[in-house]
């Protein structure tokens, strides 16, 4: 039989999930002081948990989305050179934001974590237009200087992926309104990340095509690749036609998904668990796992009862002597309950000349009738108080009551223990507060008495507890229960799988029970532990997170629509990406995917660079209808041009985006299963709305402010 030594907790999961995140990113195993067992540093994966583990130690998410992206460039362009245009731009882009924080200080947080796979991505969605456009002209225009072609893709398509890049700026901007610390970092440095990213499209792109001959660019100047482009280009244009044809298929398949919604969104509910950022296969989670089945539970929730008590009066000076002290019986119920209390008395008035002050502490007290009689520690110093208080005549004093020597009070903690451990349902596994300390302990000095765990009904024999409790486990353990006044106790509830829904409704439960049982007996209660920091930190997140959709609309809007120079272009852009979001909504609360920290991410990121595809058509159709072209033809020639590097732009973004669901971070991995899931609807309503969108209400002012043509519309 061979002995095994598991860890686990909270700062194992800290240390782990630092350690995948740095893996992620593509950090050597070596640096990371981290060694693969002989024999499996290059094991073929058996299960997707070891594929996960198997990329991030060899390759690492960053290079695997920056070659997935390059790898759908050269199938699109088919051309070597094309796919790796966009590198430069990529790693400067990483090498700047990345450096920034290092020179501000800013360490990587889980929410940064996805910063590199994102900048990688946006890098290159502006390059794929620009290529594109450029490579229509090469083909359309083959006897033109390309310098001349360059400037030509550049006039065309600068306001369009200007605007496109400053509503993914729009977008991640909106997480600077986050009052946590990583999620405002994470908006901020993504910005600045994605608006170096426009700045290199607009000068290293264009400087890198003007060295390039176009004859090294062209895919291998066969005609078949010609024709397929120009197939796909063909597609597009009447895709546009048949959606207008068939526009109330396309309104009435609208209307019947978003009138869907409102049940999907319903069943959306707010759900994380820090231990769920681990994969199942994981050995902490089966470690985890094992201690929460074999124990009380290894997530701990603390909750602190408080119950501070102070006497305060006055004595008048015949009632001191010395170190001998007599208080009226009035003052406290049981002298027990002051014994040990430190105790200050002044005489005089405060600031005056006659102003003494006697601080001390109760070594001894007695009562007899209406009386309390104490004596005080002798603290050795001089002091001038005893003439104060002649001259004062009287005294004013304060003495902390030790009010967990109350019987009372210690049995309401004891059924207030009972109470949550009722709560099996929300994953209760145990409860330890001062009244089993107590009981246990009264037990250890009387083993033989069948009555020995019952607490005892007087003060003094509850602070005797105390003091047997600190002389067999020292003081230090001691004040890990009470502290040094006795006014405050803790409460250790073991939870065997915590998780915001369910402790949130133990803590709601909790905070019913403090007002109708304890708060009437002036017992507060104050959540405190890993568990109530989670309970806050995924609640804080998921509503900030919630709000910055907000910001992120209104920002999105106002950047369209100052560019576009018209707020129904702003609207128009942002519509497809916006009911998009809904949808997606709606299918996480079919699919019981909860929104937590990552998965409420998902939606500004969705509508920053969602967008892309409706402004490109959108910007599109203003050219041709400036150009003077009937709004029919202006719509199949903006499908014609943007449609294809619409879709190329689609499938590397979300092929690059779905690299982080090989993330070992399963909160990651959810939130790359989002993305992709996210741009693909943006897409698709983008095509099929905005067409009709067009149709139904013409962007008048495009032909009317650009060119002073009529603005007729389609028959």
């Amino acid at each position: 039989m061979t002995d095994e030594i598991a860890v686990t907790g909270a700062p194992v999961a800290e240390l782990l999930f630092g350690i995948q995140i740095l893996e992620d990113l593509g950090v050597p195993g070596g640096v990371l002081g981290y060694r693969a067992p002989a024999g499996e540093d290059w094991k073929i994966p058996a299960s997707l948990h070891e594929l996960r583990v198997f990329v991030a130690r060899h390759i690492g998410l960053v290079p695997l989305a920056a070659l997935v992206m390059m790898l759908v460039l050269l199938l699109c362009f088919r051309n070597l050179l094309a796919a790796l245009l966009p590198l430069p731009g990529v790693l400067a882009t990483l090498l700047l934001v990345f450096g920034l924080m290092g020179w501000l200080g800013v360490p990587i947080y889980l929410t940064t974590a996805v910063m590199p796979v994102l900048l990688t991505v946006i890098s290159v969605t502006n390059d794929i237009y620009l290529f594109s456009r450029y490579f229509n002209l090469l083909r359309e225009k083959p006897g033109v200087n390309h310098v001349t072609l360059i400037e030509e893709t550049f006039d065309k398509l600068a306001r369009p992926v200007a605007c496109t890049s400053l509503a993914a700026v729009a977008g991640f901007l909106s997480f600077g309104f986050s009052p946590l610390v990583p999620v405002r970092m994470f908006g901020l440095f993504t910005g600045v990340g994605a608006l170096l990213g426009l700045f290199l499209s607009f000068t290293v792109v264009p400087a890198l095509l003007v060295l390039i001959h176009p004859n090294r660019l062209r895919p291998g100047n066969r005609r078949g690749d010609w024709t397929a482009a120009d197939w796909l280009a063909g597609k597009f244009a009447g895709a546009g036609q048949l959606v207008v044809r068939r526009r109330w298929w396309v309104v009435g398949g609208a209307l019947a998904v978003m009138a869907l919604t409102p049940f999907g969104l319903r069943q959306l509910v707010v759900q994380d668990s820090w231990t769920n950022g681990f994969d199942p296969e994981s050995e902490f989670r089966r470690v985890t796992q094992q201690v929460n089945d074999h124990f009380f539970g290894m997530h701990l929730l603390f909750i602190s009862a408080e119950v501070p008590k102070t006497i305060q009066g006055e004595i008048a000076a015949t009632s001191f002597n010395g170190p001998d002290i007599a208080l009226p019986a009035t003052l406290v119920d049981d002298a027990a309950l002051i014994l040990g209390s430190p105790i200050k008395l002044s005489a005089g008035e405060p600031g005056g000349t006659n102003h003494a002050v006697w601080q001390s502490h109760i070594e001894i007290v007695n009562r007899s009738h209406d009386t309390v009689y104490a004596r005080l520690a002798r603290t050795g110093e001089a002091t001038n108080f005893p003439d104060a208080l002649a001259k004062a005549g009287r005294a004013r004093l304060e003495i902390p009551v030790h009010s967990h020597f109350e019987p009372e009070l210690i049995r309401a903690l004891g059924d207030f223990g009972a109470f949550i451990r009722q709560h099996r349902q929300d994953a209760v596994g145990g409860v330890l507060g001062p009244a089993d300390y107590l009981a246990t302990t009264r037990f250890m000095i009387r083993p033989d008495d069948p009555n020995a765990r019952l607490l005892p009904d007087g003060a003094a024999e509850i602070g005797g507890l105390w003091d047997y409790y600190a002389v067999a486990l020292g003081p230090a353990r001691l004040h890990q229960l009470v502290d040094s006044n006795y006014w405050e106790s803790l409460t250790t509830v073991f939870l065997n799988d915590a998780n915001f829904v369910g402790t949130a409704r133990l803590m709601a439960d909790i905070r019913k029970y403090e007002r109708e049982q304890l708060a009437p007996k002036g017992i507060k209660l104050v959540f405190a532990g890993d568990v109530a920091v989670s309970q806050s930190l995924i609640h804080g997140i998921v509503s900030t997170q919630l709000r910055s959709l907000v910001w992120s609309l209104l920002g999105i809007v106002a950047v369209t629509a100052a560019l576009g120079g018209s707020w129904r272009w702003g609207f128009y852009c942002l519509l497809p990406s916006l009911l998009a979001v809904v949808v997606k909504f709606a299918v996480m609360g079919w699919a019981d995917i909860p929104l937590g920290v990552a998965t409420s991410m998902f939606a500004a990121m969705t509508l920053g660079i969602g967008v892309n595809c409706a402004i490109h058509l959108i910007e599109g159709f203003s050219q041709a209808r400036a150009a003077g072209i009937s709004p029919p033809d202006a719509l199949s020639q903006s499908l014609r041009l943007t449609g294809p590097p619409a879709l190329i732009n689609t499938l590397a973004v979300s092929l690059g985006f779905g690299v982080l669901m090989l993330s070992q971070v399963p909160a990651n991995a959810r939130l790359g299963f989002l993305l992709v899931l996210g741009l693909v609807n943006c897409f698709v309503a983008s095509l099929l709305l905005l067409p009709v969108l067009i149709h139904w209400w013409p962007l008048k002012d495009f032909g009317n402010a650009k060119t002073g043509l009529p603005t007729d519309t389609l028959p």
